[in-house]
């Protein structure tokens, strides 16, 4: 079973009961502190789908930080820890570790989806996205170009990439690769056809679809709708 809460100001709370059994998880452009087998960890932004593993024992809790916003929380930029997944007291520094380990242990232990807002308040400070994160998000969702977002943010293409790594963790093209994926994802799960869901997210064609899938999501369009229909 999976999970989430939104934490205003961090971004989400989830957790899962999976276990330990490894998984093959897509693509989402996020970083998160993850609590597993009772250790911290760090999973950077990732931009390709990857094989995940759950807790041994009990649930596995983790805080995605919303995209653009774990830069604040981490030692390094982002795109260093890009596709990585590394011991907390690595990533961390010490403030967020221990204030880290409060919220995803308080979590674990309430009984609800809930979560400690004392725990998650000491994060928030740290997890903010810089004013135009939320602009680039926006501009990737509708499938804009570099050009045209860094031209509306008042920047050059090069100052846009520049920014992106050190806030993200990877350039404005990757984001829309992801944004689309997940477009896609939705659309599927929503009951459209590959064909309609290519062209609803934007895909050239069905094709185009099934290898930025392959890449990001880890399984085929067809593998997916599958997955979805089964019990």
């Amino acid at each position: 079973m999976y999970r989430e809460l939104n934490i205003p100001g961090v971004g989400v709370m989830w957790r899962s009961t999976g276990g330990a059994v490894p998984a093959v998880l897509p693509a989402d452009g996020a970083a998160d502190l993850i609590l597993r087998d009772d250790a911290l960890l760090v999973a950077g932004p990732s931009t390709r789908a990857f094989t995940g593993r759950g807790s041994a024992e009990g649930e596995t809790i983790g805080l995605r930080f919303a995209l653009g916003a774990a830069a604040g929380s981490l030692r390094t930029e982002p795109a260093q820890l890009r596709d990585r997944h590394v011991a907390g007291a690595d990533a961390v520094p010490g403030a967020v570790h221990a204030a880290g380990l409060a919220l995803l242990r308080a979590t674990r232990d309430r009984p609800r989806a809930d979560y400690d807002p004392v725990a998650a308040s000491q994060l928030a400070f740290g997890a903010c996205a810089p004013p135009w994160a939320a602009a680039a998000r926006r501009a990737a969702a509708r499938g804009a170009s570099a050009a045209a977002l860094a031209r509306g943010l008042g920047y050059s293409e090069r100052q846009l990439q520049r920014h992106m790594l050190q806030h993200f963790g990877y350039g404005y093209a990757v984001l829309r690769r992801v944004v689309r994926a997940q477009h896609g994802q939705h659309l599927i799960r929503s009951g459209a056809t590959l064909t309609a869901a290519a062209h609803g997210a934007g895909f050239s064609d069905q094709a185009h679809l099934t290898r930025e899938f392959s890449a990001l999501v880890g399984t085929t369009p067809a593998q997916f709708a599958a997955g979805q229909s089964a019990p």
